[in-house]
C-alpha cells in the first residue's frame, strides 16, 4: 500500500496536482479487529470500537510508520484522517 501511495504521489507531482491523502481508520483490517476483539455493533460504517486502546495503538503505529515516508513529498497537500466523520457507537467500558 505504501509503495502504491508513493507512486500515486509521484504521478500527481508529474501532473502538477496536489493530493489530499485519505488514511481513514475505517480501512482497519478484519483480521486485526478479530485478533484484538474490537468488533462491535455500530450505526455507522466502522466495524469496530474506536475507543479500545489496542485499536488506537495500532492506528498510531500505522500513522507513525507511513508519515515519515510521505510527509515531505512535494505533491502531498494534506492528510485527511477521516472523511464524513461520525461516531455512532453504543456506550462501552472503553467509551465511558
Amino acid at each position: 500500500m505504501l509503495n502504491q501511495t508513493i507512486d500515486t504521489l509521484d504521478r500527481c507531482q508529474k501532473a502538477g496536482v496536489a493530493l489530499d491523502l485519505l488514511i481513514s481508520p475505517h480501512y482497519f483490517p478484519d483480521w486485526m479487529i478479530d485478533k484484538y476483539k474490537l468488533r462491535t455493533s455500530r450505526a455507522d460504517f466502522f466495524g469496530y470500537t474506536i475507543y479500545a486502546p489496542e485499536g488506537q495503538e495500532r492506528l498510531k503505529k500505522f500513522i507513525a510508520h507511513i508519515m515519515p515516508k510521505l510527509k515531505d513529498h512535494p505533491a502531498l497537500f494534506s492528510i485527511c484522517l477521516s472523511n464524513e466523520p461520525i461516531n455512532v457507537e453504543p456506550p462501552s467500558d472503553y467509551s465511558r
